[in-house]
């Protein structure tokens, strides 16, 4: 999926952070940068924030407390860290695609630059002077025009920030709520909302496809939502939801990552994290001692579904793939 990218207003960038060290002005870059990706505020996680400033934990907590004083970053109501001008932004973006998704539905793109140079509209104004600093955000094809420059002086209380945008084609691909046979497959609005949230946008297009591929492959969509809800709940355990470090959807789909979360899977996991190398290796001796006597509710060790680590059944006399041919097996019920 092609990636976002934006216009930076870099004459009120450079005013508006005059004041601050080029530490704080790289961590404020990266901050804005992570609201955008996110569409919206951050958390004030010390884990996050040691993520994407690159530093331990004490320095990404003292640069984050230096931009709140200096009024670039704030603190939600929940709890997590914005930016006015980011907000404002993405504000203006959500309504200027809504105002394309409703000319779309209304039959094309007739009198598209009235329609996008309406002043107030994703930050383009009627007056397109030029020699003003500012760059505006949406301007038509082949004219970079220009409005009249808000600049921004350090104690100004909209800071300065990047101004996103995105290609029309990908405004397209990703706001659209189909996918390309034209409706949502069954189950997959279900597997969307539980899926956790990463630091980009749902790939809508693949993931739906990726869908319709592992159900045509024998998967149900009752399973896959179950291991969705499951996967979701594992990376809040490590809080990892919202960052580039959960999986992208169509990639979780294309590699059958559902199967991980089967409940006989996450039995056979703990099983394992339960019972040492030492453990394994007295039961299969024992195994092997009275003759294929396995009183546990595992598989025994000649089985392809044994539970038995590879390294411990080669240990104990033979591969990992094998078990010794002349035992009858005698599994107790």
């Amino acid at each position: 999926m092609k990636g976002e990218f934006y216009k930076m207003d870099f004459r009120a960038w450079n005013i508006g952070t005059v004041d601050l060290s080029l530490e704080q002005e790289a961590a404020y870059l990266r901050l804005c940068h992570a609201m955008y990706d996110v569409g919206g505020p951050v958390p004030n996680s010390p884990r996050f924030l040691m993520g994407i400033f690159r530093c331990g934990n004490v320095k990404a907590v003292a640069l984050v407390r230096q931009l709140i004083d200096a009024d670039k970053i704030q603190c939600s109501a929940g709890g997590k860290l914005t930016n006015r001008r980011v907000s404002a932004e993405l504000a203006d973006r959500a309504r200027l695609s809504a105002k394309r998704s409703l000319a779309g539905e209304k039959g094309g793109t007739a009198r598209r630059r009235d329609t996008d140079c309406q002043t107030g509209e994703g930050g383009v104004g009627i007056d397109c002077t030029a020699g003003e600093s500012r760059l505006a955000t949406a301007c038509t094809a082949g004219a970079h025009r220009l409005v009249a420059s808000n600049s921004l002086l350090p104690n100004n209380s909209v800071q300065a920030g990047a101004s996103p945008s995105v290609s029309r084609g990908e405004e397209r691909r990703g706001d659209s709520p189909l996918s390309p046979g034209g409706s949502e497959p069954d189950g997959f609005a279900e597997f969307r909302a539980a899926y956790p949230r990463r630091s980009t946008a749902f790939p809508m297009t693949a993931a739906s496809q990726r869908w319709r591929e592992a159900v045509r492959q024998g998967a149900t969509p009752a399973e896959i939502i179950n291991g969705a809800r499951a996967y979701a709940a594992e990376q809040a355990r490590i809080d990892k939801v919202g960052t580039q470090f959960v999986k992208t959807a169509d990639a979780w789909l294309n590699q059958g990552c559902w199967r991980d979360y089967r409940p006989e899977v996450q039995a056979a996991s703990a099983l394992r994290a339960v019972v040492t190398d030492g453990e394994w290796r007295q039961r299969v001796q024992s195994w092997k001692a009275r003759r294929g006597y396995w009183p546990w509710s595992s598989p025994p060790p000649d089985q392809p579904d044994t539970l038995v680590p590879d390294h411990v059944l080669r240990d104990c006399g033979f591969g990992a793939d094998e078990g010794p041919t002349d035992l009858t097996l005698t599994v107790a019920a």
